[in-house]
């Protein structure tokens, strides 16, 4: 298995001040959150049902997907993101984003809190989520922002072989043990209607 995650990881929970939806408000209805304010007019913390795709430089719009990670947290399995192209499978699950959870659909599992280096993981019954994540307008279109930033994403293969996955990663660390960070690619995380 792969240390993907590191210890803080597993135990650091964010702080984020979120404003809650009214109770009956259409789905279509979000409410922008504070610590997400500085992405600009537009952002917001609540939407339902959607794919995420990662996009830049080379990468057109690749389907990402769940993977386990090999790691837990407690006694949960931690779920990152993948490519579809190097994980593959016939199922691309969809998301929703939720006072700044991001969940994915069909599933218990909620996010973790994300650090520098680290990828962004999902895990079965942990709590409410780290209300963390929201979506930022980028020309016309929504993207995946965490602790208030859309731009520091990263698709980067596996340290494994003979066929390495290509996960996301927040910020890419060039000392870190399960990812090459001389194959990190910027990418942006796209919010796609199902």
């Amino acid at each position: 298995m792969f240390s993907f995650i590191s210890a803080s990881f597993a135990i650091l929970l964010a702080a984020s001040q979120v404003a809650a939806v009214p109770s009956g408000s259409s789905p279509s209805v979000a409410k922008r959150i504070t610590g997400c304010d500085g992405l600009g007019s537009g952002t917001v913390n609540t939407l339902f049902t959607f794919r995420l795709t990662a996009s830049g430089g080379t990468n057109k719009g690749e389907d990402l997907v769940l993977v386990d990670s090999g790691e837990n947290v407690g006694d949960a399995d931690i779920f990152v993101l993948a490519t579809r192209n190097t994980v593959p499978t016939p199922f691309v699950p969809t998301f929703s984003l939720n006072n700044a959870v991001l969940t994915p659909d069909g599933t218990n599992q909620v996010d973790l809190a994300v650090a520098a280096g680290e990828l962004p993981g999902f895990a079965a019954n942990h709590g409410e989520g780290g209300h963390i994540y929201c979506a930022a307008p980028v020309g016309g279109n929504f993207v995946l922002a965490v602790n208030g930033d859309k731009s520091s994403f990263a698709l980067c293969f596996a340290n494994e072989s003979p066929n390495p996955r290509r996960f996301v990663v927040y910020k890419p660390d060039s000392n870190h043990p399960a990812y090459n960070s001389k194959t990190c690619q910027s990418v942006q995380l796209n919010i796609v209607d199902v």
